[in-house]
């Protein structure tokens, strides 16, 4: 089975560090000029802007995953990744919950705007998401397969947020589903280290359009579907 084109890490305009012009049509396009398989777009924190960009991926042909980067207790990123909107949501309404009340600068922080099916703002959403929710790594990843999701452990080892910075290294009894590495260099260092067969995932992090993946690597799509249960 051939290759499929991904990239499960990529930033709407919801996510204060965003661009601007990244709304749902922009990105959806982007990815189809960049002849992506299948996105997931996962703000900070939130997923407010999942019901539109499941709508638009629809509507332009591209399939679809839901995504979320929470940032635990820690302060570490985990990309929270599901197959089903029902389930996102679900985590969203947890993370929220957890979220702290700290209201977000727009100047000092950036823009978090919701978008509708044209792009149009809807709403802005006015508490900070870019902060650690009351909740740690275990209790986020835990969580996260409640909800039927899938535990990748985000950018491990060349982020301020990542696991590697914040802790120093990967604890052996956490249930985690994958890692997120920026390269070959860095999947292979992981292999190494950790001696594991888990997924690696090669995103773009993306916050700007031209920022999103190009179809250059891959997974085995037999290994894709799998993996997020896509049979």
């Amino acid at each position: 089975m051939a290759d499929l084109y991904y990239d499960l890490h990529i930033h709407s305009c919801l996510s204060p560090c965003a661009d601007d012009l990244m709304s749902p049509n922009n990105i959806v396009n982007m990815a189809m000029i960049k002849e992506l398989d299948v996105i997931a777009v996962s703000d900070h924190n939130s997923v407010l802007q999942q019901d539109t960009m499941d709508q638009v991926a629809k509507t332009l042909g591209m399939t679809i995953l839901y995504g979320i980067e929470v940032e635990t207790r820690e302060e570490i990123h985990v990309l929270a990744i599901f197959r089903h909107l029902e389930d996102v949501k679900a985590m969203g309404a947890y993370v929220s919950e957890r979220l702290p009340g700290l209201p977000n600068n727009p100047d000092f922080f950036g823009k978090q705007e919701i978008k509708d099916v044209n792009d149009e703002t809807t709403g802005v959403y006015d508490i900070l998401l870019l902060q650690s929710i009351d909740a740690d790594l275990n209790e986020v990843v835990d969580k996260i397969h409640a909800f039927h999701g899938k535990a990748i452990l985000a950018h491990i080892y060349d982020r301020l947020n990542s696991i590697h910075n914040q802790l120093g290294f990967i604890p052996f009894d956490l249930d985690y589903d994958a890692v997120e590495v920026k390269n070959e260099e860095e999947k292979e260092k992981f292999i190494r280290q950790y001696k594991s067969k888990k997924p690696v995932f090669m995103n773009s992090d993306a916050h700007y359009l031209t920022d999103i993946k190009e179809r250059e690597r891959g997974m085995d799509e037999q290994k894709f579907r799998e993996f997020f249960g896509l049979w």
